[in-house]
């Protein structure tokens, strides 16, 4: 899965907006999690513009985004997005298809805070390489070997 981290905008820490010291955490499972670089500008725009490839597991109902802020007395987490497979993977629509999407982040408590914009794109498998005619020797001998590996 390729996630794009575009913005996130008005954000606050105790009712007051956040300057700098952005980032965000994706988490696809419990053993999976990257994050972006620290946002270091000011203003109520933090535009991050951040791409992260991770493995998205077929166990996987949600993605979790998490947005964070670096402050002298430590990391402080400010809001998060559940975001639904279904949002983005499934339908008609073809695995490489782009998604750009926005969802209001929550505090733990439930209170609004802020918003995020992303992209997400689920990368398709390469092709499999062309194969011979079955009873071409090239397929023959990879027949061979692939009996021998097993």
């Amino acid at each position: 899965m390729e996630i794009r981290i575009i913005s996130a905008e008005d954000l606050d820490l105790s009712g007051r907006p956040i300057r700098g010291g952005v980032f965000v955490t994706v988490q696809t499972d419990p053993n999976c999690r990257c994050s972006t670089g620290v946002y270091t500008e000011g203003g109520s725009y933090h535009y991050l513009n951040e791409n992260l490839q991770m493995p998205l597991p077929s166990s996987s109902r949600a993605v979790l985004v998490e947005v964070n802020c670096k402050t002298s007395s430590g990391v402080k987490k400010v809001g998060t997005a559940e975001i639904p497979v279904s949002d983005f993977d499934g339908g008609n629509l073809p695995k490489d298809y782009l998604h750009i999407l926005s969802y209001r982040l929550r505090e733990g408590n439930g209170r609004r805070n802020g918003i995020i914009n992303l992209s997400v794109r689920i990368k398709s498998s390469p092709p499999p390489p062309p194969t011979a005619p079955s009873n071409h020797p090239t397929a023959m001998h990879n027949q061979k070997h692939l009996l021998t590996c097993i």
